[in-house]
């Protein structure tokens, strides 16, 4: 099982359907509410996959054998530390204008969508951690400039609060330094970057930062999100830690059996 339908279709790639169903929970708690009902009626063969979404900064711990945590903060991490945005890169963007961003940067094209995707990551997490209650989804980055990817924070953070009604954030000021402070206070990015919002940098970048003329995908990070799926091979599956505990979990409760061979 995993808790959303664009990971349910991927997972399907990989799953040999003579062998193993896979459905999707319309979400985690209600994902891992489900595999705790389970286990409680000793149910045998279940195995859950859950995004690891930030659970260490939450102090979420998952003790279940029959849960798998995704070893990136989500699945479209996992994709994005492939080869595969390498590939999608190749295929929209233009060479030497990607290079001349890098250079422009001091930095690997990868580095730098984690490093700016590190503020909202930042925001998602303080939201939670403080109960602000900010609506992501489906909000509109921010951006410093039409021809670069740089977020401008105070203005993200001022858009949020103007589509979250009710929020208790608290003035800019406090929050620019809750995000400082939040960030120094975890130097590592990876640990609550966010994929979906990584995808929204590359989009921008396409689109109006060192793409092709005319490329050929809609704006958006959902549309990068689909691209990457697809792009995802089989060999790059194999070489994730989900796979290996996948075949930990077939070697425990043999004659279970969930991928194909």
């Amino acid at each position: 099982m995993a808790y959303g339908e664009c990971d349910v279709r991927l997972f399907k790639r990989f799953v040999d359907p003579n062998a193993c169903r896979t459905f999707f929970c319309y979400g985690r708690e209600k994902l891992l509410g489900v595999v705790e009902i389970l286990e409680r009626d000793a149910f045998a063969g279940v195995l859950a996959v859950v995004d690891n979404d930030s659970s260490e900064i939450f102090g979420e711990r998952i003790a279940s054998n029959n849960v798998i945590i995704t070893d990136e903060n989500d699945i479209e991490l996992v994709i994005f530390r492939s080869d595969v945005l390498e590939r999608v890169l190749a295929e929209y963007c233009n060479a030497g204008n990607l290079a001349a961003f890098e250079h422009a940067k001091n930095e690997p094209i990868r580095d730098t969508f984690v490093r700016i995707a590190g503020a909202l990551g930042a925001l998602r997490c303080l939201s939670k951690l403080n109960a602000w209650h900010l609506k992501f989804e489906d909000m509109t980055l921010q951006f410093e400039q039409r021809r670069d990817i740089e977020i401008s924070v105070d203005q993200q953070i001022e858009h949020l609060r103007g589509r979250t009604h009710g929020t208790t954030m608290p003035l800019l000021a406090q929050v620019r330094q809750d995000v400082s402070d939040f960030r120094a206070k975890f130097p590592d990015t990876r640990r609550y970057v966010s994929g979906h919002d990584i995808c929204g940098l590359i989009s921008k970048s396409i689109h109006d930062v060192f793409g092709r003329a005319h490329v050929a995908i809609v704006r958006s990070a959902e549309a990068i999100e689909e691209v990457f799926r697809a792009a995802f091979s089989d060999e790059n599956f194999r070489a994730t830690t989900i796979f290996v505990q996948i075949n930990a979990w077939e070697a425990r409760n043999s004659p279970f059996r969930i991928l194909r061979q």
